[in-house]
């Protein structure tokens, strides 16, 4: 954000944000309901390690799962740009009518 507020584009990659306790608590209640489930499922199958193939799919459900996430006011990120930022370019695009 520019000191006359107009906003100027970044290209960053994101090194590190605050994740709410929320995900870790559901991402941990799934990957526990899976190896649960994945336990039944191979005692009435007759699969071995059916635990262990609940916990992995759940797993990798948790890690595909790519869910917003919302960051208050105040919160800290760590970013590196990845393209210099031109401010120049930014402030000419902004005031073309």
């Amino acid at each position: 954000m520019q000191p006359n507020g107009s906003a100027v584009p970044i290209h960053a990659q994101l090194l590190s944000a605050l994740r709410p306790q929320t995900h870790r608590l559901r991402n941990a209640a799934l990957i526990v309901g899976g190896t649960v489930a994945g336990h039944y499922l191979g005692q009435r199958t007759g699969m071995r390690h059916g635990a262990l193939a609940g916990a992995a799919a759940a797993t990798a459900f948790v890690l595909a799962d790519k869910s917003d996430i919302v960051l208050n006011r105040g919160s800290v990120l760590r970013l590196r740009l990845t393209q210099p930022v031109n401010l120049a370019a930014a402030a000419a695009a902004s005031a073309v009518p």
